[in-house]
């Protein structure tokens, strides 16, 4: 969303851009006041002085509305209006997350395995894994849930002797990672990883209980084994409200962390390269 606003400080109706649709925007920026600005109990503006105030017509702030009633964060009563039930949705539990847990599942941390099933392995997935594409391998499909609440959705794909060997375990409690290295012997000494932002698709919204469209965390591991053999390569699809990935960087070879530096090579909870921009001198 841009941040364009008039002279009063309202946005106007150029503000809300990008694939996220309006009333999405809308529900995000009332959500976050909610509890803070307006307190529990408080009765929230009129329709009309909302729409006015967020430069939307009031079938957008309806729409948007409609989400923050389904989440229970207000209620709606004739003739007293909106009234906020709890806060934002900044108090549903939120997981803080570091590559550790990537290997270890935390307290509070539970799956429920929707899909284990043996196929051919989709063309980047086999390349990931250093297989010849049409390799036959597993696919594991879980959802991860913390305190109970919808955090992620992971698709794992693997070679076919290590999704055979997985079969025989049970995954609600366990990272992949974990199983392979505690249970089966493999042990798995490093990653590689990816992190971008992404969009809810159809599918993965109805799982996560969001929008189409709806921002996500997405990220992407290559696990690999002593040996360098690329035993799981697994994408996670974080609900963006619901997690918070935490990284410490630390310089290899006494390379200062500076503006000027050149870090090729440096060790994080999540890896990380950084190549500061060269300066112009005219």
């Amino acid at each position: 969303m841009s941040s364009q606003v008039d002279i009063s400080g309202r946005p106007t109706l150029g503000a809300y851009r990008g694939p996220v649709p309006v009333y999405l925007q809308v529900a995000h920026l009332l959500g976050q006041r909610l509890g803070v600005e307006w307190r529990v109990g408080e009765r929230l503006p009129s329709e009309q002085s909302l729409a006015n105030e967020l430069g939307v017509n009031r079938h957008t702030l309806r729409r948007a509305v409609a989400l923050l009633l389904a989440d229970g964060l207000v209620s709606q009563h004739r003739g007293r209006g909106m009234i906020v039930l709890r806060g934002s949705a900044r108090e549903v539990p939120k997981l803080m997350g570091n590559v550790e847990e990537f290997f270890v599942t935390g307290p509070g941390t539970t799956y429920r395995v929707t899909r284990f099933v043996r196929q051919p392995l989709p063309p980047e997935s086999a390349q990931r894994l250093d297989l010849p594409e049409g390799s036959q391998g597993y696919r594991v499909d879980r959802v991860m849930l913390f305190r109970g609440e919808v955090v992620a959705y992971l698709e794992a794909f693997m070679p076919e002797d290590v999704g055979r060997a997985l079969r025989r375990f049970r995954l609600e409690k366990e990272t992949l990672v974990s199983v392979l290295t505690r249970r089966l012997g493999r042990r798995v000494v490093g990653a590689d990883q990816t992190i971008e932002a992404a969009l809810a698709d159809p599918l993965i919204a109805r799982v996560l209980e969001v929008a189409p469209g709806a921002p996500l965390l997405r990220l992407r591991f290559t696990f690999r084994q002593a040996g360098g053999r690329p035993v799981n390569c697994v994408t996670y699809h974080y609900r963006a409200d619901r997690y918070v990935y935490t990284a410490r960087l630390a310089a290899e070879h006494g390379v200062e962390l500076t503006p000027r530096s050149r870090v090729r090579a440096a060790r994080s909870n999540g890896s990380s390269q950084h190549e500061p921009r060269r300066r112009s001198h005219r």
